[in-house]
């Protein structure tokens, strides 16, 4: 929807006049900007209570209130308002090119389902294939298979030492009721000090020996623990460059089952625009099998003619209306620097968000480039309220129940 500047009319005084307009029309409508101060009614200017019929201009008519109600028509003056200089030109929709994202198996294998195809809208992260690896299930089967000789070792270990260590403590009661005795008896003058000397250190022997055991089992365990640990995390690291995540490896590990489905997931969210993969196909690293584009944020190419470089520069902002009049509001990124020769037009690269993926490469919409303010206020009024008829444009001004049709001239059409 667009508006006009610097109307005039061949009335001298329009002061106390107004405007029909049509009922609904004004929220949606454009404005038309106007330079005189009036109040004038406006209408819908596709009724045909208001055309022109055969004679030279619109004629005048007549409508009593039920009428008036009939038609929809709503009473209001024009206003003065700032307005924005636009400039129109028409842009084609693009993938933003770095945007753009190729999908490829991370490992070989053979093509076990494919979920989706070309035209598809899918998320991050979502399962766009399986493919059965043998190289996957290899990897896997080794990580169970260390992760069982670790664990085995740790067991081992455990048993062989902690056996000792259970000598050893039976050992350490013994060494310690022979010293309690010989530590009464020498109270008693029974035992020399020599006897209680030796139980003693025979004590403190026993208790060292414990600890020994003790210590060593403690540091053989916890560096058997480090292995399986750091064993885990490589495997880890290769199967999640393999595209396995660490969900499916803790499910593997906790079940103790090797899968050799490999998903291939897409990278980003986006439209898939090319698919080149077949169930039953065998597929590596080298071949692209899906092509995904990131809409959001999306590209807008525009040309603008030769004698509108000036008015054009990088970060002005853009109204995009889609052939559905839906509008989204981007700003231009880039302003090229080569006319071309044959067209003699610039290309201006317009970026937007497209959240609800509205804009769809290949499509052409209209962009409204703001290139600068009006410095004074104009007089403006709904779009709706002009008339166009054999070339020329009226708006209606009411008295009592009659509408008299006024020839006026438009300027700018802004949105």
């Amino acid at each position: 929807m667009q508006s006009y500047g610097n109307l005039s009319s061949t009335l001298a005084n329009w002061r106390g006049l107004s405007i029909i307009y049509a009922l609904g029309v004004l929220i949606a409508a454009a404005f038309i900007c106007v330079t005189l101060p009036f109040s004038v009614y406006a209408h819908e200017g596709e009724n045909e209570a208001f055309a022109g019929g055969d004679k030279d201009k619109p004629q005048t008519v007549t409508a009593n209130e039920q009428g008036q109600r009939a038609l929809g028509l709503q009473v209001g003056p024009p206003r003065f308002s700032f307005l924005k200089d636009t400039l129109s030109a028409t842009g084609e929709v693009q993938a933003a090119e770095t945007q753009s994202f190729d999908v490829n198996p991370p490992v070989s294998g053979v093509v076990q389902s494919v979920y989706a195809k070309q035209g598809d809208a899918v998320k991050k992260g979502q399962v766009l294939a399986l493919v059965h690896s043998i190289e996957v299930a290899t990897t896997l089967t080794q990580l169970l298979n260390d992760r069982t000789r670790i664990q085995g070792e740790i067991t081992r270990s455990k048993t062989e030492i902690g056996s000792d260590i259970t000598l050893q403590t039976n050992e350490v009661q013994l060494a310690k009721t022979s010293y309690d005795r010989e530590s009464e008896l020498f109270k008693e003058g029974i035992s020399a000090r020599k006897s209680l000397q030796e139980a003693k250190n025979a004590y403190e022997s026993a208790q060292v020996k414990l600890a020994t055991l003790q210590q060593r089992l403690k540091q053989e365990v916890a560096l058997l623990q480090s292995q399986l640990k750091m064993t885990i995390e490589s495997a880890e690291d290769q199967l999640e460059i393999m595209g396995i995540g660490k969900p499916e490896i803790e499910k593997s590990l906790q079940t103790n089952h090797v899968t050799a489905d490999l998903p291939i997931v897409a990278p980003v969210s986006g439209a898939i625009t090319q698919r080149d993969i077949t169930l039953g196909e065998r597929v590596d690293p080298a071949k692209n099998v899906f092509s995904i584009v990131n809409l959001n944020p999306i590209w807008v190419m525009v040309d603008i003619f030769q004698e509108q470089i000036p008015n054009v520069k990088q970060g002005q902002e853009v109204v995009i209306t889609t052939p559905s009049q839906q509008t989204l509001r981007g700003k231009i990124s880039s302003v090229g620097t080569v006319v071309d020769d044959a067209t003699k037009t610039l290309h201006v690269r317009i970026v937007t968000e497209n959240p609800e993926g509205i804009l769809r490469p290949g499509m052409f919409v209209q962009a409204q480039i703001v290139v600068g303010s009006k410095d004074k206020q104009t007089l403006i009024l709904p779009a709706s309220a002009v008339v166009k008829d054999d070339g020329k444009r009226f708006v209606y001004t009411k008295s009592d129940n009659s509408f008299k049709p006024v020839e006026v001239k438009t300027g700018l059409e802004v949105a």
